[in-house]
């Protein structure tokens, strides 16, 4: 495991459950300075667990930074990055970006203008189960792709729906694995707990080359899934996130002949070796290599904004 001594400071803004990990991978990396959140218990709290500054305000979290982590709920996304850049500091910022695509494109500007890194948490593009899919149909000419990402209902997500919530991920993913333009063809929309927010969201999509995709996102369903499938021209590809297992089926042409019977094997089944990193610590490990070059974060605030920009063309479709 890497840690970094080169006197770079990070902060982390929002303490809740995600932002308690991003502690404690800064931590591991050797760069976490100082923890603010809105409760002061909890700032104290964290602070003493990892013996770093408890700010008592988000100006004090930036003063004593080189780069800041917000982590916080999505509606606040906007404000607490747009003040860490306009003070010149480097912002990794929690996924979706923000809520809005002028909200993002003035972030990405201000980065730009600053010339600070700005990374978004997409964490997929860093699972390794991701990282070999993108080897295995590097090569191979992909027909369809279907992916589910299903969960129990979370009291604590209330400023989004299950599509910038869950389904943003998977957006992200596709962009990251086939880098061409996604069209939806099809939308299916349930809402369960507000009548202002889907909780259970069906997409139908192609790709510019004509890759056919379906998405399943859901948070009303009692047994996590994070799955996705791949049909190629040569096989069947089934990754699973959660058990980090990926099962290649592929055709075979071997037969056998005894006495007057022939047997044909008609598939073989391949399990690929999935290395056991923390999808968190190289992600989070990425973006401090980052700012320390001064080179480009695998996530960027463009790639924020494109997942947005569908995520918002999903919202709105009729």
């Amino acid at each position: 495991m890497k840690r970094y001594n080169k006197g770079l400071n990070v902060g982390v803004v929002g303490l809740g459950q995600m932002g308690k990990n991003h502690v404690r991978v800064l931590s591991q990396i050797g760069v976490l300075n100082v923890v603010y959140d809105i409760s002061q218990r909890l700032t104290q709290k964290v602070a003493e667990q990892y013996n770093v500054i408890p700010a008592t305000s988000m100006d004090e979290l930036i003063g004593l930074s080189d780069a800041v982590f917000v982590v916080t709920p999505t509606s606040t996304h906007f404000d607490l990055a747009k003040q860490a850049l306009m003070q010149n500091k480097h912002v990794f910022i929690e996924k979706p970006i923000t809520l809005t695509v002028k909200e993002a494109r003035e972030l990405i500007g201000l980065a730009q203008q600053n010339k600070k890194i700005l990374q978004v948490g997409h964490i997929e593009r860093f699972n390794p189960v991701v990282m070999e899919l993108k080897k295995i149909i590097q090569n191979d000419q992909v027909i369809s792709v279907d992916i589910k990402r299903l969960s129990s209902y979370d009291v604590r997500i209330k400023d989004t729906d299950v599509i910038f919530d869950l389904m943003i991920h998977d957006i992200d993913l596709l962009y990251y694995l086939f880098n061409e333009e996604i069209f939806i063809k099809g939308v299916l929309k349930k809402s369960i707990h507000r009548p202002e927010s889907a909780d259970h969201v069906c997409v139908l999509a192609e790709t510019m080359s004509g890759i056919m995709i379906a998405v399943t996102s859901s948070r009303v369903t009692e047994e996590k899934i994070r799955s996705i499938s791949i049909t190629t021209l040569r096989s069947y590809i089934y990754a699973d996130y959660l058990t980090r297992n990926i099962y290649i089926h592929r055709r075979t042409n071997l037969q056998t002949q005894f006495g007057e019977a022939t047997y044909r094997q008609e598939n073989i089944v391949e399990k690929v070796y999935v290395p056991n990193h923390e999808p968190l610590y190289l992600q989070n490990y990425r973006f401090v290599e980052a700012v320390v070059s001064e080179s480009d974060p695998l996530v960027s605030g463009w790639d924020g904004l494109r997942a947005i920009q569908l995520a918002q063309q999903i919202q709105g479709y009729n």
